[in-house]
């Protein structure tokens, strides 16, 4: 459940902590999204990057480890299999779902922003990273979290940034508000990301349709749902077809 009070709190935080304006923005190794929700998972900074079994932890408490990670999935891997023996683990995925882009002028420091709120990134966009730590869904004390998020996005001039940028570089995400929050424990919780107003049986093209979907990674969510034995795949011709496994709910 979302706490809005609890995460304005950890925002506000973390924004005293790096600075305001200009001069915070990007500097610090660790950027102001990851550092706002540390905060908003565990407000005592005590419990905070602790060793544990020759790996550090975001987060350690009394619940258990919480891990933040915004991509790179497989990095993963060798934690959960150190901690998951040990206590419960939670991983908590960042999703930037909306943003509005402003931009640095590194001479004078002046922020310019054209007021326009850009759709981000859906759910969907991750389900490749999500699919490289399939094994350790299901597994007892293992939570994913997906947080859908409300950001400002700096950027800065760069004349080396990749191309599709504009010639620019992102500094840092900054969080203004949770959208959206799933907390996905068994494997049937990743049922509820599934979209509205498909019927039993669909194609690729039928799930990217209802889930307004043009991300090119889509269909790893569902090779995962089927990995996990809660859709039925077959191929008719030069496409799958996806089918509802019948008493899923039940599982």
């Amino acid at each position: 459940m979302i706490d809005r009070t609890a995460f304005n709190v950890a925002r506000a935080r973390a924004l005293a902590e790096n600075g305001e304006g200009y001069a915070g923005i990007g500097r610090l190794s660790e950027k102001t999204l990851h550092r706002t929700l540390k905060l908003y998972f565990e407000p005592d900074g005590q419990k905070h990057e602790i060793e544990f079994l020759g790996s550090v932890a975001d987060i350690k408490n009394e619940c258990g480890i919480v891990e933040i990670q915004r991509a790179a999935f497989s990095y993963l891997t060798p934690k959960l299999n150190r901690f998951l023996p040990h206590c419960p683990v939670t991983v908590v995925h960042p999703i930037v779902a909306k943003k509005r882009v402003k931009r640095l002028d590194p001479e004078s420091g002046e922020i310019s922003f054209s007021g326009r709120t850009v759709k981000g990134k859906t759910v969907f966009d991750s389900a490749l990273e999500i699919y490289k730590i399939r094994e350790f869904i299901g597994r007892e004390g293992f939570t994913l979290v997906l947080l859908l998020l409300d950001c400002d996005e700096y950027r800065i001039p760069d004349k080396s940034a990749r191309r599709g940028r504009g010639g620019e570089r992102r500094l840092e995400a900054i969080p203004n508000e949770i959208i959206v929050e799933y907390v996905l424990k068994s494997p049937t919780d990743y049922l509820t990301l599934m979209p509205e107003g498909l019927s039993d049986s669909f194609t690729e093209a039928e799930f990217r349709a209802a889930a307004k979907s043009r991300s090119r990674y889509a269909y790893y969510y569902l090779r995962l749902l089927v990995d996990l034995k809660l859709l039925h795949r077959e191929r008719d011709g030069r496409k799958y077809i996806y089918s509802r496994i019948k008493n899923e709910l039940s599982c």
